[in-house]
């Protein structure tokens, strides 16, 4: 698809693996003004093959989410890009002016998960404000799973996280975590920004106070 709005929609489910919306091989995509309650991904950026079912492959570019409300529940996660990248490039994409109430499952808030081939890159989360999460605030890696296709790995580059206001309980430290991982040399996750990101309205220094894993 191309050139598609979706506003004003308000979906809730709790069966598992339900999605909010899904955006497959799609470009030119503004969604905005929405409420997505999901056991799964609240939002998911994929190229999707399905052999004998659907071909939903393709580059994904231009894609602006804004001024939503998420609420997230068992597994999934709040706002993806992942697992299924069979395509050459996902770049451009926008995430701002977003209230996640809560990502209460093993999933995270913001997550890129890059099974396929594809370089993701010139992402941005802007202004999100988060009531609770509890497994991950942050989950970037190239991986290897069983949704995937591709033999060969992809990248993820030039991620931007900007005024990121998180509100952490003290049930937090030692249990959640945020994961930054390539997979090997070639396959890396490199130059990820984070600008004025906040827990309680304490700005954010160094990756031990995020609990940052990386490797």
């Amino acid at each position: 698809c191309e050139d598609v709005v979706v506003r004003n929609l308000r979906q809730i489910s709790s069966c598992m693996s339900s999605d909010g919306i899904d955006i497959c091989g799609s470009k030119k995509v503004l969604i905005e003004e929405c409420c997505l309650r999901n056991d799964d991904d609240n939002i998911a950026l994929k190229s999707v093959y399905f052999p004998d079912l659907h071909d939903w492959r393709g580059d994904i570019s231009d894609v602006v989410v804004r001024r939503c409300m998420f609420l997230n529940g068992l597994p999934g996660n709040a706002m993806e890009i992942g697992y299924e990248l069979s395509t050459n490039r996902v770049h451009n994409i926008v995430f701002e002016d977003i209230d996640v109430l809560y990502a209460h499952g093993e999933g995270a808030v913001f997550s890129i998960h890059n099974g396929d081939r594809a370089v993701v890159e010139d992402v941005v989360w802007r202004n999100i404000r988060i009531e609770h999460y509890w497994d991950k605030l942050v989950d970037f890696r190239i991986v290897f799973s069983r949704y995937n296709r591709d033999s060969e790995r992809g990248a993820i580059r030039n991620i931007r996280l900007e005024d990121i206001h998180i509100s952490q309980s003290y049930f937090n430290p030692g249990c959640s975590v945020s994961l930054i991982g390539g997979c090997g040399p070639d396959h890396m996750v490199e130059n990820i920004h984070f600008e004025n990101v906040c827990f309680n309205d304490q700005k954010i220094t160094n990756g031990d106070q995020l609990e940052l894993f990386t490797r």
